[in-house]
C-alpha cells in the first residue's frame, strides 16, 4: 500500500537524489499539472443543476412523446373509419348492383 506523500516529502526526497534546483522544478510541474488536471475535471463535473436541467428535458420529451403517439392515435382511428366507410360504401354500391342485375332476370 502507497502512503500518500506531500509536496515538502517529494521535494525533500527528489532534493536528495538530483539536487535543490531540478527537485523544485519538477514538483512544481507535477503541481502544475495536478491543478490542469483539476481544472480539467471541474469543467466536465456535473453539478446537481445540471443534473436537475436534464431530468427537466426528459420530463419535456416524454410529455411531448406522449402527446405525439395520442396524437397519432387519433389521427389512426380517424383514417380507419374513413377507410371502413367507403368500403362500406363500395360494398353496398356493389352488393345493390348485384341485386338489381339478378331481379332483371
Amino acid at each position: 500500500m502507497v502512503l500518500p506523500i506531500t509536496n515538502v516529502q517529494l521535494f525533500q526526497f527528489l532534493k536528495e537524489k538530483m539536487g535543490e534546483k531540478e527537485a523544485e522544478a519538477l514538483v512544481a510541474f507535477v503541481e502544475l499539472k495536478i491543478q490542469e488536471g483539476n481544472e480539467q475535471n471541474l469543467k466536465v463535473l456535473a453539478t446537481k443543476d445540471d443534473i436537475a436541467n436534464v431530468r427537466q428535458e426528459i420530463a419535456n420529451l416524454r410529455t411531448e412523446l406522449k402527446t405525439d403517439i395520442a396524437n397519432s392515435k387519433a389521427e389512426m382511428i380517424k383514417w380507419m373509419f374513413i377507410f371502413w366507410m367507403g368500403s362500406v360504401g363500395v360494398l353496398s354500391g356493389v352488393m345493390i348492383t348485384l341485386f338489381s342485375l339478378y331481379m332483371k332476370h
